[in-house]
Order: structure tokens, then C-alpha cells, then sequence
């Protein structure tokens, strides 16, 4: 055995440990409680749904008081970030619902936590594991309710026909599988020997995106899956680097003229309206909301679900003829309506700061492979879909995850450079 490689027990009881880990997320954060809103036609989470994370909630505690110093370090680490879970908690003072922003404030701290405990605890190698076998259980049984139970899996209301899976909506399905295509297809350039499970797990995720008719989220999962591989060709040789660099740039200029330029066009040929699904409709609706309060914003988790008589939602509403909007269907937009011009810009911040991060640690770092393909995806459906806003949901978790970690192992090079002790 080479000096310093693994024993294959102890290689063994680790993945079986990791695999654990990857099923605990799936179970706990948005599956489980996510599945059981869709079959009981609910609209908020159950009580019990609470319980289901009081696991998470008592590690994270035991974390910070096994090593409080280190706690607070990584915490911190998350710069801008750390700063916006803050403001989402310190929104109920102007909320026009103070004790709800205050509750889901808190659960946004208890998310950060946790993400920090995973990031804190896990190795690269180990979390990228977790996430590619997480993204796995997902695609593998959204199939299988659409596929063996269609009445579970697949939409019979608003897109009847379109895949769903273990979420309520289609939207969801293809967003979680857009970011599920870039860190499957990163972790088997990261580990080709896995190619046994990674190459039919794309093979199901590609066919879950397509299936769940999002448009956006079907071309976002071929960029989230052609990031990692043009990276990786890029370190493979000079001239290919030269290559994937034009191609990216082709790529994103392209898709600038389609967005500018040719979006009617283009529509039309697919059969869609110029308005993504009346999402530039609520946008244009939401602008008054917005003005009247450009730099605070409603507070955390506060317009969205307002029924009083004086809802601000109404006015939307009435706007879109009828039709209540369950969200912004733009992260940025959301931000700003939420959270106000502060909160935009402290989430901008973090979105450019993470980019440089894994640009910087792409060389060097292996597990930056499927951080760049689930970042592509998160950054690519950012622009028309809420991602990461929601407290103790699966998709916030990593999107924290990605963030706390690469910031974490930017931070621990450059005390190693120095010398100093690193945080892990």
C-alpha cells in the first residue's frame, strides 16, 4: 500500500458514512417535507416539519460550543454573505410582519450554522461525494414517482404533463436538476473511477430536466455540464484552455444577443411567450412595491405571504389580473423587493467574491470542478427563478454550502502560504 493512501476498510466506512450523510440531506432538507406538502395539497410546512431538523439544529449547537473559535472564524469567513444572513434576521424591525420575519430570520441563522458545521467538518473530496450522491437520490427518485407513479410525479394542474418529482412544481424539478447535471458531471471528472454511477446519474438528470418542460432549466443543464468539462480541458493542455475561453465567451455572447436581440424569435420557433411565462409581467408589476421602499425592502420573507386587508400583494395581483404570484420568479428581483438595495448588494458581493474564489482555486483545488458546474447553474437560474431564499430548503443549503467552503479553502491556502494555522 502506498505510503499515506487510505486502507480500504477505512475508505469503505467513510463513503458508507458519506452516503449516510447524502441521505440524511435528502430526507431532511426540503424532500421529505416538500413531498408530503405536494400529496396533502398544503401550502405551508407542516408543524412537524421542524422536528425533521432538530438533528441539524443539535449538531450545529455541539459544533460551536465543541469549538466556538473556529465556529465564529468560518462564520465570518462568509464576508458579505455572513453580513446578508444577518440582514435577513435584523429585517423584522422594518417588516410589515415583524414576527414572521423574525422567525424565518432565525431559521436563515440555523441554515448558515449548519452549512458552516459542513463545511467546517468535511473535506473537498468527501462534501463534493455527498452532493453528487444527494443530487443522485433526487433525479433517481423524482424519476420513479414520474415513471411508476404518475399521479405523485408528474403535474395534472397549471402544466399538466410536465415531471415534478418529489417537489410540487416543475420549476423546482428542473432548477434542482440543472445544479444536479454541473456537480454529477464535475465530481466524474474529479473522480473518473465513479463513472460506474455518475454516467447513468446524468443519464437520469438530463432526462428529469428535459421531462419537467422548464425551458431555462433544460439550456442551463447543458451549461452547468459544459463548464466543468471546459475547465478541465482547459488544464489539460494550453491550446485547449485557449479554446475553452473562446467557447465560453461564444457561448455567453450568444446567449446575450438571444436574450437582447432575438428572444421573439426565438420564443416564437419554441412556442413560448416573449414574457417567460408572464415572469417579465410580475416584474414590470413589482416595480411600485419595490419604489416604495427602494432601500430596506418589506423584510425578510414578509410580502410574499401578507393576506391582510392592506396587503401590498394585492396590488400585484390585481396587476396580473387575478393572479398571485408565490414569488418574484427572479432571485435578484426578490432580494430587492425583500430586502432592499442593501441586501442586493451584499448578495452581489457574495455571487462575484465566489466567482473569484473558484476562478483563483480552480488549479489547484480538484473539487473546484463540480463547484463550477453547480455554481453555473446556480448563477444561470439566479435570473428566473427564486433560488437559496427559503430557510431549511435543500437548495439554500448548498447554495450556503458552495459559498462557505470555497470561501473556507481560499482562506485556509492563504494561512498556509504564511504559515499561520489554518481553520480545519
Amino acid at each position: 500500500m502506498p505510503h499515506g493512501a487510505a486502507h480500504p476498510d477505512n475508505r469503505r466506512k467513510i463513503i458508507l458514512i458519506d452516503l449516510a450523510i447524502a441521505f440524511y440531506l435528502f430526507c431532511c432538507f426540503g424532500s421529505t417535507v416538500a413531498f408530503v406538502m405536494k400529496v396533502q395539497h398544503l401550502k405551508e410546512a407542516p408543524a412537524w416539519s421542524l422536528l425533521i431538523y432538530a438533528p441539524t439544529v443539535l449538531l450545529t449547537a455541539l459544533a460551536v460550543a465543541y469549538k466556538p473559535h473556529m465556529a465564529l472564524r468560518t462564520a465570518l469567513v462568509g464576508g458579505p454573505f455572513f453580513l446578508f444572513i444577518l440582514w435577513t434576521m435584523a429585517s423584522f424591525q422594518w417588516s410589515n410582519q415583524p414576527d414572521l420575519t423574525l422567525r424565518q430570520g432565525l431559521l436563515m441563522c440555523v441554515t448558515y450554522g449548519a452549512a458552516c458545521m459542513i463545511s467546517q467538518y468535511l473535506s473537498w473530496l468527501r462534501l463534493a461525494r455527498i452532493l453528487a450522491c444527494l443530487f443522485t437520490m433526487q433525479a433517481v427518485v423524482s424519476a420513479g414517482l414520474a415513471i411508476l407513479t404518475p399521479q405523485w410525479g408528474v403535474m395534472t394542474e397549471i402544466y399538466p404533463g410536465a415531471w415534478s418529482g418529489i417537489w410540487s412544481f416543475k420549476q423546482t424539478l428542473g432548477v434542482a436538476m440543472a445544479v444536479a447535471s454541473g456537480g454529477v458531471m464535475g465530481y466524474a471528472l474529479m473522480q473518473p473511477r465513479a463513472v460506474i454511477w455518475t454516467a447513468p446519474a446524468l443519464v437520469i438528470i438530463a432526462l428529469c430536466a428535459i421531462k419537467s418542460e422548464a425551458t431555462t432549466a433544460i439550456l442551463v443543464t447543458g451549461l452547468a455540464m459544459a463548464m466543468p468539462v471546459a475547465v478541465w480541458l482547459a488544464q489539460r493542455h494550453p491550446s485547449a484552455a485557449v479554446l475553452s475561453v473562446w467557447a465560453v465567451v461564444s457561448g455567453l455572447a450568444i446567449s446575450f444577443l438571444v436574450i437582447t436581440i432575438l428572444a421573439p424569435l426565438v420564443f416564437q420557433l419554441l412556442g413560448k411567450a416573449p414574457t417567460l411565462t408572464g415572469r417579465t409581467d410580475i416584474w414590470r408589476a413589482l416595480e411600485d412595491p419595490i419604489a416604495e421602499r427602494p432601500w430596506l425592502g418589506w423584510g425578510y420573507q414578509a410580502f410574499w405571504t401578507d393576506t391582510s386587508l392592506t396587503s401590498p400583494v394585492d396590488k400585484v395581483t390585481a396587476a396580473m389580473e387575478g393572479f398571485r404570484p408565490p414569488d418574484a420568479h427572479s432571485t435578484p428581483i426578490d432580494i430587492r423587493l425583500q430586502m432592499g438595495l442593501i441586501g442586493l448588494v451584499l448578495i452581489a458581493l457574495t455571487f462575484a467574491r465566489t466567482w473569484w474564489q473558484i476562478v483563483m482555486q480552480a488549479a489547484r483545488e480538484p473539487a473546484m470542478m463540480p463547484m463550477i458546474g453547480i455554481f453555473t447553474a446556480i448563477t444561470a437560474m439566479a435570473f428566473t427563478e427564486v433560488i437559496g431564499l427559503y430557510p431549511m430548503d435543500g437548495m439554500t443549503l448548498i447554495v450556503q454550502i458552495v459559498i462557505v467552503k470555497t470561501a473556507l479553502s481560499a482562506w485556509n491556502y492563504r494561512d498556509r502560504i504564511k504559515g499561520r494555522p489554518i481553520l480545519v
